[in-house]
C-alpha cells in the first residue's frame, strides 16, 4: 500500500520534450501514517478486467502489462501488473469497481487545438458544409434542441450530389436560420442579411468542368450570389468559407457595410474613404473591369477583411459589443453551447484547447463554460478548457487595449488553482481552466487558396485568378499575413535575411516573446512553416524562450523541388542550431517545435488537396502515386517521426468534427475521397512517394499519442495528464475496443471509425454520454 501513497511528484520546467525535471518525495513515518488514513476515507475506483493504454510505455502497452489501477481522490495512486495485487481491493466495499470486462481503458483524448465558441456561434446561420465521406458521416447542429439552430440536412450517401453549388444554394435557400436577426415566421425585417457558412469549393469537384466553375465563382462571387442566392436582389449576403479565411458578399453587402455607396464599387469607384481597407492582414479582392477600372469582386481573403461585415450585421442585429458571438447575444449561446459540449465530450474529449481568443468576451466565455456549476454545485461541462490568446485580441469595452495588454490581464498559469471570472475569483478544482499561451496566424488557408508556399498553386487546380479568359496561378507569398524575410525571400536558414519593421513577424512577435508566454502559430504552407521556424530561432538568440513553438496545421509538409524537402528535416536542422544558441536568460531552453496536424485535410479535402496543389485528379494517379507532388507529404507524420519533431492531431473544428479517434484512423490509413463520390466505397489512398515515405511504419500507436501524451506536451500539462502514470490526474476514457487491434479497412466493422466511447472520467468523476450503446458497452459493470 505504501505505492499508493509515496510516490515522486513532477516540477515542470517546460514541456517534456526538453524537461529539467526536479523529484521531491517526502516519506517520514508520521507523514505515511496519516495520509494511509486519510486515504481509507477518500473516494477510490478500482478499474480492472479490460486492456489499459497507458500511453507511456508502447512495448508495455503492447504487452498488455498493466492489469489494473487504482484512482483515489481524481489521482491515479497506484498501478498493478499483476492480478494478484488487487484482489484485496475487489472484497473493499468502499472501494467502487469498474470491471471493464474486455473494454479499453485510457487517458482521456486531448483536443489539441478547435474554436468552440465559433463552433457555437454558427448554430445561429445556415450550415452549408459539404457532407462528409460516409464512414465520418456527421452533421454539428444536428442534435441542437432550439429549433433555430438545428441543422435538418441528411446526407443519404445514395448516390445524390451532396456538395457542389446546386445543394448548397438549395440548402442556404431553404434554411430557416438563413436570416439574421431570425425571421421564425419566414419574414425578414428590411434590413436583414443572409448568412451562411461552410461552403466549400475545394470540395466542389475536379474535372475540369467543375474546376472552371469553382474558378469562376472565385473571380466574380457576388455575380453569383445575386443570381443563385434567394433574396439577394433586396438584401445583403454574407457567406463564410468552410476555411473560415475567405467569405463571399454581394453588392448589397459591401452597400450595408458602408464601405461603398453604391454598385459596383471599387478602391477609387463609389468606394466611402471613411472606412479604411484590410491591409495587410486581410484583402478585398479586385478586378479590372472592361472599362479599365478596378472594381471589388466579392471575395474577402481572412478574417480582417470580413470582418467590417459581421461588425453590420451585429450592429443592425443588436447584438452588443461584449456578446462573444457574431451573430447571437450571450444568453443565446449559452442554449446552442450545450448540445456542443456534449459532441465533443462524447467522442471521449478531456481536455479541449480553444485556439485563439480574438476578444475580451470569447476568453470570458471559456471560463464560463469551463467552471459553471449547475444548482447542485456540479461542474457541468465533463472537460476542462485551455484557450490561447489571440496576438490581435480585441477588448471592445476598451480598445486602447493592446493585445499584449489583455494577455497580461487574462493569462494564467499551467494549471491555476483560481482564475479571475469578471472580477470574481473562482477556485479553479483540478485546473479546468486556463489562458497559457498565444496565438499567430502566419498565413490562410490550403483549400483557401491563401496558403504561405515556396511554390505557387497549379494552374490546373482551383487557385487562379481569372480576368478577360487569362488564367494565372495564385502565388505562393499570397498567401503571407507577415513579411519574413529581406530582400528576397531567401529560403537558407540566415538570420542576417529575417525581416524587421512595420508588418513584419519578427516585429509582431517580439513583445510576446520578450514576455516569456508559451507561442502557437497557425502555419499551413511549407514556406510559412520555414519562415516562422527561423523567425523564432533569431529570437531565441536574444532571448530563448522556456517553450516549444507549436506549428498548428503544418499542413503542406515539403516540397520536393525544394532542399530540404521536408519541412520535418528543416525543423530538425534549426533544433540543431538551436542546441548551440547560449540562452542569455535564466530558466530558458533551446528552441524547440511541435507540429500539430489538422487531419481532414487528409481524411476530407485529400482528393481536392491533390488537384489544387498538383494540378492531377487522384481517380487517373496509378499505384506509384506521385514522385514528383507535394500532395504525399501533407501531415506527413511519417516524416515527422523520421525527423524527430513531435506530432499531434487536431481538429480546427468548426472546420472538421472534433472525434480524436477520427484523426488517429485518417492518419494511419491515409484514406481519402474525391467529392462528389464520398460512399465509403469509394475510397481512395492518398499519393504517396519513395522520398516522404507515408506507407511505411505508420503506428497506431504513435498516431494515439498525437491525441494523448504529446497533446498534453503541446498543452503543457503533460505533467498532470496525457499518460496513465502513479500520482496524474484521472482524466480517463472506457472504449469498447482497443484501438491497437482495429482494422485498416476503414469500412470494416472493426475499423477505428466503429469504437464506440463508453465513459470519460474528468478527474475521476465519472460522464456517460447520452450516446452510450449498450450493446457496445454493456460488457462494463460498474459496482460499489
Amino acid at each position: 500500500m505504501l505505492a499508493s501513497i509515496c510516490f515522486p511528484t513532477a516540477r515542470r520546467r517546460g514541456s517534456t520534450v526538453k524537461r529539467r525535471a526536479s523529484f521531491l518525495v517526502a516519506c517520514a513515518p508520521a507523514v505515511l501514517m496519516m495520509a494511509l488514513s486519510q486515504a481509507q476515507a477518500e473516494p477510490q475506483t478500482l478499474f480492472y478486467g479490460g486492456d489499459i493504454l497507458t500511453m507511456a510505455d508502447e512495448k508495455a502497452d503492447q504487452r498488455k502489462t498493466v492489469k489494473a489501477l487504482i484512482v483515489r481522490n481524481g489521482e491515479i495512486s497506484e498501478i498493478f501488473k499483476s492480478d494478484e495485487d488487487y484482489q484485496t481491493y475487489l472484497s473493499d466495499s468502499a472501494v467502487t469497481k469498474v470491471n471493464l470486462g474486455g473494454a479499453t481503458l485510457m487517458p482521456g483524448f486531448i483536443e489539441p487545438h478547435m474554436h468552440m465558441p465559433l463552433v457555437v456561434n454558427y448554430a445561429a446561420v445556415a450550415d452549408l458544409s459539404p457532407c462528409l465521406p460516409e464512414p465520418y458521416s456527421y452533421r454539428t447542429y444536428d442534435n441542437q434542441v432550439d429549433p433555430r439552430f438545428r441543422d435538418k440536412t441528411v446526407c443519404k450517401y445514395d448516390g445524390s450530389i451532396e456538395t457542389g453549388f446546386e445543394w448548397t444554394w438549395n440548402v442556404l435557400n431553404s434554411a430557416p436560420n438563413r436570416w439574421v436577426p431570425f425571421a421564425p415566421d419566414g419574414m425578414p425585417t428590411k434590413q436583414a442579411w443572409i448568412v451562411g457558412n461552410g461552403i466549400d469549393p475545394s470540395r466542389f469537384g475536379v474535372t475540369p468542368d467543375e474546376i472552371q466553375r469553382v474558378v469562376a465563382f472565385r473571380s466574380h462571387p457576388a455575380e453569383e450570389i445575386s443570381e443563385s442566392v434567394e433574396g439577394a436582389d433586396e438584401h445583403p449576403v454574407l457567406i463564410l468559407d468552410q476555411s473560415e479565411h475567405v467569405a463571399y458578399v454581394n453588392g448589397n453587402a459591401f452597400v450595408a457595410a458602408n464601405i461603398c455607396t453604391a454598385w459596383p464599387c471599387g478602391p477609387e469607384i463609389n468606394r466611402n474613404k471613411d472606412m479604411p481597407a484590410p491591409d495587410p492582414l486581410g484583402k478585398w479582392q479586385v478586378y479590372t473591369g472592361q472599362d479599365g477600372n478596378t472594381y471589388y469582386s466579392g471575395l474577402l481573403q481572412e478574417e480582417a477583411a470580413y470582418r467590417p461585415f459581421v461588425a453590420k450585421i451585429q450592429e443592425m442585429a443588436g447584438v452588443p459589443a461584449s456578446s462573444p458571438f457574431f451573430f447571437m447575444d450571450y444568453e443565446e449561446g449559452l442554449k446552442a453551447v450545450a448540445p456542443v459540449v456534449e459532441k465533443i465530450a462524447a467522442a471521449g474529449v478531456t481536455t479541449i484547447v480553444n485556439g485563439g481568443g480574438f476578444t475580451v468576451p470569447i476568453i470570458q466565455f471559456n471560463k464560463d463554460v469551463a467552471l459553471h456549476k449547475d444548482e447542485a454545485g456540479n461542474f457541468t461541462a465533463p472537460f476542462r478548457i485551455r484557450t490561447l490568446i489571440s496576438a490581435t485580441a480585441i477588448d471592445p469595452s476598451e480598445h486602447s487595449k493592446t493585445a499584449v495588454q489583455i494577455a497580461e490581464a487574462e493569462m494564467t498559469s499551467l494549471w491555476p488553482e483560481e482564475v479571475l471570472s469578471n472580477t470574481t475569483l473562482i477556485k479553479n478544482t483540478q485546473g479546468r481552466y486556463g489562458a497559457t499561451g498565444i496565438k499567430f496566424w502566419a498565413d490562410g488557408s490550403t483549400q483557401g487558396c491563401s496558403a504561405y508556399l515556396t511554390q505557387g498553386y497549379n494552374i490546373n487546380g482551383i487557385c487562379v485568378d481569372e480576368e478577360n479568359g487569362k488564367k494565372t496561378a495564385v502565388t505562393g507569398s499570397h498567401g503571407a499575413n507577415y513579411q519574413f524575410f529581406m530582400p528576397d525571400n531567401d529560403e537558407e536558414p540566415d538570420l542576417s535575411k529575417i525581416a524587421g519593421g512595420d508588418g513584419s513577424f519578427l516585429t509582431a512577435l517580439q513583445p510576446f516573446w520578450s514576455k516569456g508566454w508559451p507561442i502557437q502559430i497557425h502555419t499551413n504552407g511549407d514556406k510559412a512553416i520555414k519562415a516562422v521556424a527561423i523567425t523564432t530561432l533569431g529570437l531565441s538568440t536574444g532571448r530563448c524562450n522556456e517553450y516549444p513553438v507549436t506549428l498548428i496545421h503544418a499542413t503542406v509538409g515539403g516540397d520536393p523541388a525544394t532542399s530540404p524537402s521536408s519541412v520535418a528535416q528543416y525543423l530538425w536542422e534549426l533544433t540543431k542550431v538551436a542546441r548551440r544558441v547560449h540562452c542569455k536568460n535564466e530558466g530558458g531552453l533551446p528552441l524547440n517545435f511541435i507540429v500539430s496536424h489538422l487531419t481532414g485535410h487528409v481524411g476530407y479535402w485529400g482528393g481536392g488537396f491533390v488537384s489544387l496543389l498538383d494540378g492531377k485528379d487522384l481517380n487517373n494517379l496509378g499505384a506509384d502515386g506521385d514522385p514528383n507532388g507535394r500532395a504525399p507529404t501533407l501531415d506527413a507524420t511519417t516524416l515527422d517521426v523520421r525527423d524527430n519533431i513531435p506530432f499531434t492531431l487536431h481538429s480546427d473544428a468548426p472546420i472538421a468534427p472534433v472525434n480524436p479517434l477520427w484523426y488517429v484512423e485518417q492518419m494511419v490509413t491515409r484514406n481519402t475521397w474525391v467529392y462528389p463520390d464520398i460512399k465509403g466505397s469509394q475510397v481512395k489512398d492518398m499519393p504517396d512517394s519513395k522520398w516522404a515515405g507515408n506507407r511505411d511504419g505508420r503506428s497506431i500507436y504513435e498516431n494515439l499519442k498525437g491525441i494523448t501524451a504529446v497533446a498534453a506536451e503541446q498543452t503543457l500539462i503533460d505533467d498532470k495528464v496525457g499518460t496513465l502514470e502513479q500520482g496524474k490526474v484521472a482524466d480517463l476514457v472506457i472504449l469498447d475496443r482497443n484501438p491497437l487491434d482495429a482494422d485498416s479497412d476503414v469500412n470494416s466493422s472493426v475499423a477505428i471509425n466503429k469504437i464506440k466511447v463508453c465513459y470519460t472520467y474528468l478527474a475521476g468523476k465519472q460522464w456517460k454520454p447520452k450516446s452510450f450503446s449498450d450493446e457496445a458497452c454493456g460488457k462494463i459493470e460498474i459496482t460499489d
